[in-house]
């Protein structure tokens, strides 16, 4: 019997025995099959004539695209290598498969079903499972995947296809090469990949690069994800993040309400604070943070940001709230586009541009209240508060020059020359409305240059329009003339 490589049965019922030959492969065909591996190793089962297939404790159940059924039982069988035979959808399920061998589908149109107490490694050209099952892959883009464990574990690396993956309490891996990734509670994707997820609340994303794309070519985005896990990057990669709760970034770790997520090799933040409804203020505090970051306060609840100690970065007030803006890294840039009243405070030793939405407090240098404590953050909500009374545009300032009323160890808040510190770098501050008036009136002036402009003192209606300016006389500062500027 020797040098027999194949044995295939007729359309009936068969028996076919491998004997004591090695590597021989079994098709069972339709009907109902006996399939035996013999005592040589390497003995394989193969079928081709299935849309489904199953496997189960008997063996290897199926169904032809027009539902006609078969059967092979396996005995010593440890391989299977399974065609699937529609030109439309094929489906093998292999929850009760623990050997190797091949699923193959016309390209794009198979899907693989398992359902173990296991770990699944999943790529594109694979399915393992740590029962012992591998499983290479042709064709397949969906994949179904179930642990019905405890904890179980999914290792996704280079997959581009869909699926759902479930499970209780899950373990989830995510690797991919060139591309950013998202991850919500409900789903992950990274360019063509999406996988819906159910029951994790551990995840840990890879981004590997295999070309060389600028800093921050690819993000991880975890603006809907609650729950524990990593972020690692390849120095060109940054995190973004949108969420209604406290958000703290150091180099190592992002948190924000129940989700905490280790941080390796992150370069950049892109992080917004929002809400409607809170126990005000909210507060993002990238302090800690040395990669360049855009920090954002929206929503319609008070926020105070700490801007990160980076090379450059970004802070902008977006809402309706009373937000504090407090930039830690040199040249970084305050913006204020909501409509609330708000304090932005340059900080840093580089020079910083300050732009005003007519509301606000710009302060060119640092203030005694820049670090976060109880005690600072209790200061400059007194002062906020003051701001954004009721009082007039003057009594305001005075008041708050003076120092108004705050909480113990300090009697009084201010802003004057004991409270803040200008450094030696000129800062530019400015009226934002103004500088929009004036890019808008200068476009038009290029596109029509024959029309007369009539300029408009605000471009945007405004509640008491004027921002005060707190500079050093090294500071170009671009105001109306109702607003006030102070030098310390």
């Amino acid at each position: 019997m020797s040098g027999i490589k194949a044995v295939i049965g007729s359309n009936n019922n068969d028996l076919l025995d491998a004997g004591t030959v090695p590597g021989v492969t079994l098709t069972g065909g339709l009907g109902y099959n006996e399939l035996v591996g013999g005592t040589g190793a390497g003995d394989s089962v193969a079928e081709s004539v299935g849309a489904t297939y199953r496997f189960t404790s008997g063996g290897l159940t199926g169904q032809t695209p027009t539902g006609v059924s078969f059967q092979d039982t396996l005995s010593e069988i440890h391989i299977a290598s399974l065609t699937g035979s529609s030109p439309t959808e094929n489906f093998f399920n292999v929850s009760g498969w623990n050997g190797g061998g091949s699923l193959t589908s016309p390209t794009g149109i198979g899907t693989v079903i398992a359902s173990k107490n296991d770990t699944f490694v999943l790529s594109n050209s694979s399915l393992r499972t740590s029962d012992g099952m591998l499983l290479g892959l042709s064709g397949i883009n969906n994949a179904l995947l179930t642990g019905t464990g405890n904890q179980d574990g999914f290792a996704i690396n280079d997959w581009t296809g869909t699926g759902t993956l479930s499970a209780t309490s899950g373990v989830l891996g995510v690797g991919v090469e060139d591309s950013s990734i998202t991850l919500t509670n409900a789903y992950v994707e990274a360019g063509p990949m999406f996988l819906v997820l159910n029951g994790f609340n551990i995840a840990d994303l890879y981004e590997e690069s295999n070309g060389s794309p600028s800093p921050g070519g690819y993000t991880f985005n975890v603006s809907g994800w609650t729950h524990r896990g990593g972020l690692s990057g390849d120095t060109i990669t940054g995190v973004t993040a949108s969420e209604s709760a406290d958000i703290t970034l150091t180099n190592s770790l992002l948190t924000s309400g129940t989700m905490s997520m280790r941080l390796r090799r992150i370069n950049s933040a892109d992080l917004t604070v929002t809400a409607t409804t809170a126990n005000p203020p909210l507060i993002i505090d990238a302090s800690a943070f040395s990669g360049a970051t855009n920090l954002t306060a929206a929503g319609t609840v008070d926020a105070i940001v700490y801007g990160g100690s980076g090379a450059s970065g970004t802070l902008t007030a977006a809402g309706s709230g009373k937000n504090i803006l407090i930039s830690e890294a040199a040249d970084t840039t305050l913006t204020d586009t909501g409509t609330g009243r708000n304090i932005l405070i340059g900080g840093g030793a580089g020079g910083d541009s300050l732009a005003g939405n007519g509301n606000d407090i710009l302060v060119s240098g640092t203030t005694q209240y820049d670090s976060k404590t109880g005690t600072n953050i209790a200061a400059l909500d007194a002062i906020l508060a003051e701001w954004s009374s009721s009082d007039s545009y003057a009594r305001r300032i005075i008041k708050i020059k003076e120092g108004v009323k705050g909480r113990p160890p300090h009697r009084y808040d201010a802003f004057n020359a004991h409270t803040i510190q200008t450094d030696s770098n000129a800062n530019t501050l400015s009226d934002r409305n103004i500088v929009l008036l004036q890019t808008d009136s200068n476009a038009n002036a290029r596109a029509h240059p024959n029309n007369r402009l009539t300029i408009h003192p605000s471009p945007i209606p405004l509640r008491q329009s004027n921002n005060w300016f707190v500079a050093s006389g090294r500071d170009s500062v671009t105001k109306r003339s109702n607003e006030t500027k102070t030098i310390i």
